[in-house]
């Protein structure tokens, strides 16, 4: 019956608020989103009472709450599947340019890792027959030459990537400041 959705759902968007407010700042926060008569003590009261069975609270909630939320990574990577690959995204992942260095960094570093057991590997091939072999010494050489390029170009595309990310938003800012005043 359509009460009995209406139902389900309203228990549902109550349990994701038992969820976002959990201490007492975020209470603070949500001010606005909840009652003023309410206070930190009577909501407190409240959430002890609706999660002190959790299994007849998830008989009660609409299906769409129970599966729990949809990540930030997965939002933007739907976000860049119907905008194009080149969209900055739902929202960014990144809080600061550091977070940003460190997380698309960490591949090059692992990539680098795997490209020294290579060469180990290579260097131990040329000192035996297969050193002797011309197309040997070729791959070899080959991939040397990629193994000092390869991360060095990667970080600089990592570092281009960041200056051109803050200079967008140095740019956003700027229009946001300007439609402000």
């Amino acid at each position: 019956c359509k009460r009995c959705e209406s139902r389900q759902a309203a228990l549902g968007f109550l349990f994701s608020y038992v969820g976002l407010v959990q201490r007492e700042s975020d209470f603070d926060l949500a001010t606005g989103l909840l009652p003023r008569e309410v206070t930190w003590d009577q909501w407190r009261l409240f959430v002890d009472e609706l999660l002190a069975s959790p299994n007849a609270i998830y008989k009660n909630i609409a299906v769409r709450f129970i599966y729990g939320e949809l990540r930030l990574n997965r939002l933007n990577f739907i976000y860049m599947f119907t905008r194009g690959p080149l969209s900055l995204g739902f929202m960014a992942i990144w809080t600061s340019y550091r977070q940003f260095v460190m997380q698309n960094s960490a591949w090059v570093i692992g990539g680098t890792a795997w490209i020294v057991m290579v060469l180990s590997g290579m260097q131990v091939g040329l000192d035996t027959a297969f050193g002797e072999e011309e197309a040997f010494k070729r791959a070899s050489y080959g991939f040397a030459v990629f193994s000092i390029l390869g991360p060095i170009s990667a970080m600089v595309l990592i570092f281009t990537y960041m200056v051109v990310l803050f200079v967008w938003n140095l740019v956003r800012t700027r229009r946001f400041e300007v439609q402000k005043s």
